[in-house]
C-alpha cells in the first residue's frame, strides 16, 4: 500500500515544500511592493472595452440607423455586460434593442428599457462561460427625428449604468461615445431620391418639382456616365484596373508558444501621437496575421500582443496589395495589458501561484510558460523581463 510522508504534525511533505515555496514567493513580492511604495494588491484589471460600431454615425433626418455595441475583454474575462446609455431624445428615439446574434453573454440579465422622452436605454445579460474576445453583444436601432450633431453616451456612475463584471469584479474599461450627425438634405431628383445636381426647379406656387432630367452622375460627373469609385477611393472609367484594397500581413516570434493570442494593430502619423486608426486581430499558432482593408500611407505601427509588451515601428509604408511587417520576437510577462511588467503583474502571479488547471485561484494569464500549473518557472520568466516597458507613440 502506498503511504503518504508526512510531517509530525500531520501535514504532508508535499504540501510543507509548496508551502515554504509560497512564502518565499511572497517574500519576493513584499520586498519588491516596499521598493515602489506599494503595499495594497491591485484591484481587478479593468480593460473590458465597450465600442459603439460605427463610433460616427451620418444619417438623413427620418432615417432608421444601428449601432452594434461590441464588448472586448482584451484577453481577460468577463461574464456580465450591461449597457446604460443617454442620448439627445429631440434627434434621435430609440426603435428596438436586442442581442446580437452570436453573444456569449445572452442569458437574460436585466429587462429591455428606453424612454425616447428623457433619452435614456438600457440592456445586458450574462454567460455561465467567462468570454475572452471581442464580441457583438448588442443592437440598437434608432431614427432620426431631429437635426444637428450629438452623441450616445455610456452613463458610467450610479445605477443603472455600463457595467463590465467578471464574477462580482467591475472590469469595465474604455466606454467612448457615439457621434451622430443628423441632416436635412432635400433630394433635388424626388424619383430617385438622390442629390445628384440635375437642373429641378422648384414650382413656387405648389411647392412641386418641375423639369427635373433625373439621370444619375457617375463619379466624374457624366450622366449615366460608368465611372466608379475603387477601394481605394480613386474615381475610375470602367475598364480601368482598379487598386487592391490595402492588406497588412505580418508574422511575430514566440518567446514561449501558447497558441493564439488577441492582438492590437495602432497606425500613428509619423514621430507623432496622433491616431489614425486601431484594429483587432488575432495572432495565430504559428504566429502569422493578416488585418484586411488597412488604410493607405505611411505610418508608425505598434503591435500590442496580449499579455506581451507593445512594439513599435517608425515609418511602414502601407501600399496598395499586400504589405507585410515582420514583428519578430515579442516579450511574455504583462498579464495586466498596461505595458509594462511591474508590480502589478508580480501579484496577479503570486496570486495565482501553486495553482493548477481547475483550482481556485488558478489564473490562465499567470501561467506564463502554458503548462497549465503557476509555479517557480513562471516566476523566474517574469522577474527575467521585471522592470521592462514596451514601446509607445510618439516612437
Amino acid at each position: 500500500m502506498y503511504k503518504h510522508n508526512t510531517s509530525p504534525d500531520g501535514i504532508s511533505s508535499g504540501q510543507t515544500s509548496r508551502n515554504y515555496l509560497k512564502l518565499a514567493v511572497m517574500a519576493v513580492s513584499g520586498l519588491l511592493h516596499f521598493a515602489s511604495g506599494a503595499f495594497a494588491q491591485s484591484p481587478p484589471l479593468q480593460v473590458v472595452d465597450v465600442i459603439g460600431i460605427p463610433s460616427i454615425v451620418n444619417v438623413n433626418q427620418g432615417e432608421n440607423f444601428q449601432v452594434t455595441f461590441q464588448v472586448n475583454p482584451n484577453g481577460t474575462q468577463v461574464t456580465v455586460a450591461d449597457i446604460a446609455m443617454n442620448f439627445n431624445p429631440d434627434m434621435i428615439e430609440v426603435v428596438s434593442i436586442a442581442f446580437a446574434p452570436g453573444s456569449p453573454l445572452s442569458n437574460f440579465n436585466q429587462a429591455v428599457a428606453f424612454d425616447n422622452t428623457t433619452g435614456f436605454l438600457k440592456y445586458g445579460g450574462f454567460g455561465f462561460t467567462p468570454a475572452t474576445v471581442a464580441f457583438d453583444h448588442i443592437v440598437v436601432t434608432f431614427t432620426a427625428t431631429g437635426t444637428g450633431t450629438s452623441t450616445i453616451d455610456h452613463i458610467t456612475t450610479g445605477h443603472p449604468k455600463t457595467l463590465m463584471a467578471y464574477f462580482g469584479f467591475n472590469v469595465t474599461g474604455l466606454t467612448p461615445s457615439v457621434e451622430v450627425n443628423v441632416t436635412n438634405e432635400t433630394a433635388d431628383c424626388p424619383d430617385l431620391g438622390v442629390n445628384n445636381g440635375d437642373p429641378c426647379i422648384l414650382d413656387g406656387e405648389n411647392g412641386a418639382y418641375a423639369a427635373c432630367i433625373c439621370t444619375l452622375l457617375d463619379c466624374a460627373g457624366t450622366p449615366g456616365g460608368t465611372a466608379f469609385i475603387d477601394d481605394c477611393g480613386d474615381c475610375i472609367e470602367a475598364g480601368n484596373t482598379p487598386c487592391a484594397p490595402a492588406v497588412l500581413t505580418g508574422s511575430v516570434e514566440w518567446v514561449i508558444f501558447c497558441g493564439a493570442r488577441a492582438a492590437t494593430v495602432r497606425f500613428y502619423e509619423p514621430g507623432t501621437s496622433t491616431l489614425v486608426a486601431t484594429y483587432s486581430t488575432t495572432i495565430f499558432e504559428n504566429g502569422l496575421f493578416t488585418i484586411p482593408e488597412v488604410e493607405l500611407g505611411t505610418y508608425d505601427v505598434l503591435v500590442k500582443v496580449d499579455q506581451h509588451l507593445q512594439k513599435g515601428f517608425s515609418n511602414v509604408e502601407i501600399v496598395s496589395g499586400p504589405s507585410s511587417l515582420d514583428v519578430g520576437p515579442i516579450t511574455d510577462g504583462d498579464l495586466n495589458n498596461d505595458n509594462g511588467i511591474n508590480i502589478d503583474d508580480l501579484t496577479i502571479l503570486t496570486t495565482a501561484f501553486g495553482t493548477s488547471t481547475g483550482e481556485a485561484n488558478f489564473n490562465i494569464l499567470a501561467d506564463l510558460n502554458c503548462d497549465g500549473a503557476v509555479n517557480i518557472d513562471d516566476l523566474t520568466f517574469l522577474l527575467i523581463f521585471f522592470g521592462q516597458t514596451g514601446d509607445a507613440a510618439p516612437l
